[in-house]
């Protein structure tokens, strides 16, 4: 098994190119302080990031040895954790935390760890209990990245979800990318940012996202749109009779939020005239018969 030495430890903190820290699956405990300590001074500011994705075990002294750098620190090797090393880990100033490797939180490990106030990553948790949601949600971490849970009927129940919306950092479930409507009005009352990676999404769904005052969907920039239409006072559409047709007069900016332009037919228009109030700039005509199926 290869060692990261205090040696190599020297080493990197001289030239970080030349050593390789994700490539060892065990650290001395000499090395790690020396790191944490040597990583942290303002003139290694470029050394802000600690790879120990090779890793495959983090003992309590590790642990401890690496309180005190203030960076971000890859552990993505480990697949468990003790609950003395999440212990020592609560007393981190590490900026991020990623634990991706972990398929499974008991909700000791994640007591443990409650007074972490930094980033914490779990990407590979693909369901976690209500028990261990409820920890993770009370803890002082300040944001929670849970981009591997995928869904809340195959993999999460009501009370998980419950547990989660009660977080009040920021919230990352970029792996949903579907949301049923009770989960929707569940997450709609958590307080901090919620970060969902939603493709697609009902109308309903959607107006209970609304609700959230702080929310993103970095997949899908339509419903970042349609939720912001959403949250619009109520909105009247007058209709208009040109003698030939009946058309609804709706704003450009409201059918380019909501992402159906491509649908306008021929038997629709685009507005071009400041003046004329049945072919005034900036509006769509909607002829109601046909186009406006697809506003409905």
């Amino acid at each position: 098994m290869s060692v990261l030495t205090i040696e190599i430890a020297k080493k990197y903190l001289k030239d970080s190119k030349s050593v390789d820290l994700g490539s060892y699956a065990a650290i001395d405990t000499e090395a790690a302080s020396l790191l944490a300590i040597g990583c942290s001074r303002p003139e290694n500011e470029s050394l802000e990031d600690l790879n120990f994705s090779g890793l495959t075990s983090l003992t309590p002294e590790v642990a401890s040895a690496l309180a005190s750098f203030n960076g971000n620190i890859c552990l993505d090797g480990l697949d468990n954790l003790s609950v003395a090393s999440a212990i020592e880990i609560s007393k981190w100033k590490a900026a991020i935390i990623y634990l991706d490797g972990l398929i499974e939180l008991p909700k000791d490990t994640a007591d443990a760890m409650s007074a972490f106030n930094g980033i914490l990553s779990l990407a590979s948790l693909e369901e976690i209990s209500k028990e261990t949601a409820a920890s993770l949600a009370s803890s002082k971490s300040s944001a929670l990245w849970l981009s591997g849970i995928d869904s809340f009927i195959d993999n999460l129940h009501i009370d998980c979800a419950k547990a989660l919306a009660s977080y009040k950092g920021e919230l990352l479930l970029s792996g949903l990318t579907y949301l049923e409507e009770e989960i929707a009005g569940i997450l709609s009352t958590q307080n901090g940012k919620l970060v969902l990676g939603l493709e697609e999404i009902s109308v309903i769904a959607a107006k209970e996202l609304s609700k959230h005052q702080n929310i993103e969907f970095p997949n899908s920039l339509w419903i970042d749109n349609f939720i912001e239409i959403l949250r619009l006072p109520n909105i009247s559409i007058p209709v208009i009779n040109d003698q030939r047709h009946t058309y609804y007069k709706v704003s450009a900016d409201l059918l380019c939020g909501l992402g159906i332009t491509d649908y306008i037919s021929t038997f629709s228009f685009f507005g071009t005239d400041l003046d004329d109030p049945l072919n005034e700039d900036n509006f769509v005509y909607l002829e109601t018969d046909l186009d406006a199926v697809v506003f409905d």
